[in-house]
């Protein structure tokens, strides 16, 4: 969010609040014990610290942008802060790395952009910033999860035909709203490095072989297609 353009001072607090409640995240996984009980019992002291430092930190940011954001811009982090509730319950459960859980949390952190540059005034590029990484976030969570179904042999077919489809339905889309030009060309193909590699491997499954060549080949697509998207804010 930081990268797609200037912020303003409430844009910046949305900003500090996001990133202390991301950090967040390890210590309390420490202190659920989802690392391993050996993990909490030597770390439970510095993990409860950093919690409670990187609370007062997100609790400061959001304050910071509630009091000097105007409406449509507090309006606008509703979606992240539901989104943020609904990743609580996966978490507290160890449940994060299932299908729903991931894709909850793709959506919060897609989500989480909007507010700092709503409050930038600059609506327009909040909504292409959050649709565009949503749809990012979630068609790499299904391609994982269709590669992964190939490799175990369960609900392959189905994996392999929702990842394709979903990829297909990006590809087509991303080349309307290029010809009839809606949006900057850069933010039309944010989309399109996922897409591609989404139908490669729908089409062509690898074998277990070359399932660390596809996750980096899955980060790289991830990273090219969040370059572009912040390429095409700059434009808007």
């Amino acid at each position: 969010m930081v990268a797609g353009g200037a912020l303003s001072l409430a844009g910046w607090g949305w900003a500090v609040a996001v990133t202390a409640a991301f950090l967040a995240h390890e210590p309390l996984l420490v202190l659920l014990g989802q690392r391993g009980g050996r993990v909490k019992r030597q770390l439970e002291q510095p993990a409860r610290r950093r919690l409670g430092q990187l609370a007062v930190v997100t609790g400061a940011g959001a304050t910071g942008f509630w009091l000097l954001a105007d409406a449509p811009a507090r309006w606008s982090a509703l979606p992240a802060v539901v989104l943020a509730v609904a990743v609580l319950p996966f978490v507290w459960k160890g449940r994060e790395k299932t299908l729903a859980g991931e894709l909850v949390v793709g959506l919060a952190l897609a989500s989480a952009a909007a507010p700092a540059l709503v409050a930038a005034g600059r609506p327009a590029a909040a909504l292409l910033a959050a649709g565009t990484w949503a749809l990012i976030f979630s068609l790499a969570t299904v391609t994982v999860r269709a590669v992964v179904a190939q490799q175990r042999a369960t609900g392959v077919v189905r994996g392999r035909r929702v990842a394709g489809a979903l990829a297909v339905l990006v590809l087509v889309t991303g080349l309307a709203l290029g010809q009839w030009q809606v949006l900057p060309r850069p933010a039309v193909l944010a989309p399109m490095p996922i897409a591609l590699l989404a139908l490669q491997l729908a089409l062509r499954p690898p074998p277990a072989t070359r399932l660390k060549r596809i996750g980096w080949a899955l980060a790289a697509c991830f990273t090219l297609g969040s370059g572009l998207l912040i390429a095409g804010l700059v434009l808007i």
